[in-house]
């Protein structure tokens, strides 16, 4: 039997996976198709919510912690591997304070002591499926002319 902060952890990584802005870090970055030969070198562990979900059900995390660890990661790698203020260093910002706002909620309600990592914002009662308005489409951190775009907005920043 599913405890209830694994039912709770599921559901709201459930509900990032269905937005529709969230297809970006829905499956692994295919760096090769997209000849983004840099991504291995920068990105140590890729990390997608597809994986995310995956070791939810099969039971591979300890703690929703370790779970909430690897949303973070998506996040984190979003952010490292885009340039600051890029369309998807944006959006990976916004997924993790909708993000860190849940989950702190989800804590408070299965009466967790806030800990485990990024902590995060305190609960605020906004549905994950809130927010800012979408990514026009074809805009996500897998479409080849924008990462193509983005690489340029990364090199572009160096000194």
């Amino acid at each position: 039997m599913v405890s209830s902060e694994w039912a709770a952890m599921a559901k709201l990584v459930a509900q990032i996976y269905a937005r529709h802005d969230a297809e970006p870090f829905r499956e692994p970055v295919d760096w090769k198709s997209l000849a983004l030969f840099d991504y291995p070198q920068i990105i140590k562990k890729p990390m997608d919510l597809a994986q995310v979900k995956r070791n939810i059900e099969n039971g591979k995390y300890p703690t929703i912690h370790d779970a909430a660890e690897d949303v973070r990661l998506i996040w984190k790698n979003c952010m490292q591997y885009n340039a600051d203020g890029s369309d998807f260093y944006v959006l990976a910002q916004q997924f993790s304070k909708r993000f860190e706002d849940k989950f702190a909620k989800l804590l408070k309600d299965q009466n967790h002591a806030a800990g485990g990592g990024g902590g995060g914002g305190g609960g605020n009662g906004k549905d994950i499926t809130g927010g800012p308005p979408p990514i026009a489409p074809g805009g996500g951190c897998c479409d080849a002319a924008a990462r193509v775009c983005s690489s340029i907005n990364r090199a572009s920043t160096l000194p």
